[in-house]
């Protein structure tokens, strides 16, 4: 063989099916090196096919027009900035929002093949990003828009709920009215955490709606530590980079391709790992084991029943 000749049949090293699986931590950064390029592929994916969903975000986030008049008038005294100043901030605001909201709720049938092709990569299982994530988005898209509905209603009305309770303290100082507030506050922060394995449980599972909301508020509860770190995670990247960089694109583009490896991908990871441990495992151990004839007439190595 030539000095130059490469021999492109020699076998590469694969992924020993021995080999013990690392721990959380060192497995996440095992993921992400391992799959860097194609984890940048899904997330592009993934926003793409989110698009409409973000600008819907954007059109309903809670600015207020006055309130940033206000801001910006403090911020200036110069009355020809003003407009200009608050314009600015409406448009980081709206976009800090939609991106929090993507990253932390999801959206839809996209977030659903997100956590089919994540779930791939965090168990080693084989996957094509296009032709296995389209079918997954296929298969998922009723339950997946019915959760976004579902986001929508409680963005709105929530938010809503909020503003007027709040209201209604200012006005007449009663206790009962920052109850409400608080209150709505630990009910969409649940909410919240409830999103981090919807998803993972549609792909991985056939539920109904209604079991996927039972269980996730399940998980949500069980993994309190984990998810608040997890939201905590997300709200200071997504809120510190807006801070740093003044131009809202160059965030919105940064943080749907690259920094929700940090953000999203976590997420999926947690949900994935967790429900394996907690419910596929389980059943694993618990479940009867079969024997078999072979074609000798004796019997066969014991094998566990198909999930």
């Amino acid at each position: 063989m030539g000095l130059f000749s490469f021999n492109y049949a020699k076998p590469g090293p694969g992924v020993d099916a021995n080999e013990p699986e690392k721990k959380g931590f060192f497995r996440f950064w095992e993921v992400i090196f391992e799959k860097f390029s194609k984890l940048i592929g899904t997330n592009a994916l993934h926003a793409a096919l989110s698009i409409p969903y973000l600008i819907i975000l954007y059109i309903i986030a809670p600015v207020s027009g006055e309130w940033l008049q206000n801001l910006a008038a403090e911020m200036t005294q110069n009355t020809n900035d003003i407009e200009i100043i608050a314009e600015t901030l409406s448009m980081g605001l709206r976009a800090m929002f939609a991106l929090g909201v993507f990253m932390l709720w999801g959206s839809g049938p996209s977030s659903a093949m997100y956590s089919y092709i994540t779930r791939c990569f965090t168990r080693r299982d084989p996957v094509w990003i296009m032709s296995d994530g389209f079918d997954k988005f296929k298969e998922n898209f009723k339950q997946g828009m019915i959760v976004v509905i579902i986001d929508i209603a409680a963005l709105v009305l929530g938010i809503n709920a909020l503003w007027v309770y709040y209201n209604f303290y200012l006005q007449s100082g009663g206790m009962q009215w920052m109850l409400l507030c608080s209150l709505m506050a630990m009910i969409f922060v649940v909410y919240t955490w409830m999103h981090f394995y919807i998803y993972q449980i549609m792909v991985t599972f056939e539920c109904t709606i209604g079991q996927i909301y039972r269980n996730s508020l399940l998980f949500a509860i069980a993994g309190l530590p984990i998810n608040l770190l997890l939201t905590v995670l997300n709200i200071v990247i997504i809120v510190g980079l807006f801070l740093v960089i003044s131009n809202p694109l160059i965030v919105i583009i940064a943080d749907l391709l690259f920094l929700a490896l940090l953000m999203r991908f976590p997420i999926e990871f947690t949900a994935a790992r967790k429900i394996r441990k907690v419910i596929i495992d389980a059943q694993e151990k618990t479940m009867p084991k079969k024997e078999y004839i072979d074609d000798d007439g004796e019997n066969a190595v014991n094998g566990e029943e198909d999930a």
